[in-house]
């Protein structure tokens, strides 16, 4: 009676690949670590990446919500132009509607696992911010300017 080779070997007495597991979202992926400046240009290429494969797949209400950014920065361009009340006005307008932006994508965060959620939760925290030191930097600019 002849021997047949096992599942796990090759007819050469080699052992043969395994079966590809299912893909699993949670588990961690070998990513090999970089610098700083090639780690952010490679993000940037990911991110670039699944921009261009996911971007266009929105829901009708996503549609209305992805205007609010190009309107608010034309709102916010308007407010530099306007003076007074009209600035308060665009200005708190255009706040709503980045609130609006921001808590209509929150919910996706439900979807990630803990680290994910956490490190997403980091770089919102970081990006507002951001935007605060930036403001008190713009505004001691214009301060000093004048």
């Amino acid at each position: 009676m002849s021997e047949e080779p096992s599942s796990s070997e090759s007819k050469a007495g080699e052992p043969s690949e395994a079966p590809a597991a299912p893909f699993d979202p949670d588990a961690p992926r070998k990513v090999e670590r970089l610098g700083f400046g090639a780690n952010v240009t490679e993000a940037a290429k990911h991110i670039k990446k699944s921009v261009d494969s996911q971007g266009g797949k929105l829901r009708a209400s996503d549609k209305f919500s992805a205007w609010l950014v190009p309107c608010t920065s034309v709102g916010l361009m308007a407010a530099v132009l306007c003076a007074g009340w009209a600035r308060m006005a665009i200005s708190i307008i255009c706040l709503a509607s980045l609130l609006y932006y921001i808590l209509g994508r929150i919910g996706i965060v439900r979807t990630l696992s803990e680290r994910q959620a956490t490190l997403i939760w980091h770089i919102l925290l970081g990006t507002f911010l951001l935007g605060i030191v930036f403001s008190f930097v713009y505004l001691e600019i214009v301060n000093r300017v004048r």
